[in-house]
Formats: C-alpha cells, structure tokens, sequence
C-alpha cells in the first residue's frame, strides 16, 4: 500500500477532515510504498529513532516534529526559528535520510473522538470504572476512597510520571476523579468540576496564572477538591496505543506498532 492510499484511507474514516494548521501531512513522500506504520504521542528523536528500528516508516503522531502543537500556542514564527536551529536542521537530516513520512490527524482525530485521549490516560492511571460523555474531552471514574497525596503517588507511578505537580491538601480525602488530557483552562476545570461529587481532577498542564490561581480559589472557596498535573506530554503520552489501535482497526492486515518515549521531566 502506498503512503497516499492509507493516508487518504485515514481521513475517510474521520469523516473527511477539514485542514487543520500544522496537521495532515507534515514531511515525506507520499507515494512511496509503506514498510511499516507507527504511532506516537511526541514525534521526538528518540521516537523517529524507534520507527527507523521498527522497520517503518510512516509515523502518525499526536504531536508535531517540530514543537507547533497548535496555532494557539509559541511563537507564530516557531518553526523559521527551529529551522534556522541545528537542532532542526539534524531532525530534518534524520527524517529525510530515512525517508520517514509524517503525519498528524489531532484535530480532526479528538473532534471525532473527543475523550479518547482522556480514556486512555485513564486506563493508565489505573482507572476502570469509567463514565464517558459523547461530546466532552474528560471521563470520571469512581475509585476507593483515599487521600489525595496517596492518589497522586498511585498515578506517577502508574504512568511513569517524574514531575508531577498537585494542587491540594494533602490529606484531602477523594473517591471521584475527573480526568482530561493535555492544557486545563479555567473553563475546562470547570466543566469537570460541574459534577459535585468530583473531588479530584488529573490533566496534563495549566498556564500558571490561569489555571494554577483558578484552582486555588476553586479551594478556597469551599471546594474539597486538589489538581494533579501529569505534564502535557505524560498526559498525552497514552495515546499513542489509542491511535495504534485505531489505524490497525481501519488499515485491514497491516501490522501497527505505538512507540513511546518516558517522562523527560525529573524532579530535583
């Protein structure tokens, strides 16, 4: 099967997705033939590493080689910059030397799917009992009761997380948890927090004078209820075997493989 062939397969299955900035195809020919599919939450060196050594060399990925994770976000001029940069020049010399063709389907994938992610950051916390809402990027799940900073160390060490960050008392007693991936805004906190009983929330990264300060005064105002962030990255990190899952399921007989690269973040 041609690059072309699965790549057109894959946007008939999302229903025709519209083009989305930094998405579709990213780098590489299209019409070469496919010698192995992989996926992946950050397309990194490590990652494209991976790929090279599984034999494959068409790569659908959560993130975007190089940083432009959405419009919404850095600098409008990143990409000039990281190609002026040596480190964007080596990860182009890389990627056009193995003829690594790269592609991205995150929008069009999480409006489709929209908590898919969250599901699968879930699952890797070690969360089973899950409740789901067709159109919200969250789930929530009821857990034994037990104390927030007890919660916390259950979920680093479930998820391989090396700098987590929580916003809470310690001893705080929780047994409902609202998870989502990715950037938590205020309004996002919000809706998981519009159910009363949820005490909990896990997602991947605030702005620190939004999302931080709103969930202090969410404390502060009465709520028994703590924030835990995984990182961005970590929270995403999951999807990858979500997205494996999902290109095997629509690609009939071709062989998926989800790569994974760990928590880059340590504490000190």
């Amino acid at each position: 099967m041609l690059a072309s062939q699965a790549i057109a397969a894959l946007e008939h299955a999302l229903g025709e997705p519209g083009q989305y900035t930094y998405e579709g195809l990213i780098c590489g020919d299209t019409r070469a033939e496919i010698t192995g599919i992989a996926c992946c939450a950050q397309p990194s060196m490590a990652v494209l590493k991976q790929c090279v050594a599984q034999g494959c060399n068409l790569l659908i990925a959560d993130g975007h080689p190089y940083y432009t994770y959405s419009p919404e976000w850095g600098a409008k001029n990143v990409r000039e910059i990281v190609d002026d940069s040596e480190v964007g020049k080596a990860k182009t010399a890389y990627i056009e030397q193995h003829k690594l063709i790269i592609v991205r389907f995150t929008s069009a994938f999480d409006k489709r799917y929209p908590n898919a992610a969250a599901q699968a950051l879930a699952k890797a916390c070690g969360f089973t009992d899950l409740h789901t809402s067709a159109d919200k990027p969250f789930v929530t799940s009821k857990i034994r009761q037990q104390s927030f900073d007890n919660l916390a160390k259950l979920v680093a060490v479930n998820t391989a997380t090396r700098g987590m960050r929580v916003i809470a008392k310690p001893q705080l007693q929780v047994s409902t948890v609202a998870i989502s991936t990715g950037m938590l805004s205020p309004a996002g906190i919000a809706a998981m927090l519009e159910d009363p009983a949820v005490d909990a929330v896990i997602g991947g990264e605030v702005v620190e004078w939004e999302g931080g300060p709103y969930f202090e005064d969410v404390i502060g105002s009465g709520r028994k209820a703590g924030l835990m962030l995984t990182g961005f990255a970590s929270s995403r990190e999951p999807i990858a075997q979500t997205l494996a899952d999902w290109v095997s399921g629509e690609l009939q007989g071709i062989a998926v493989t989800a790569l994974h690269d760990p928590d880059p973040i340590h504490a000190v």
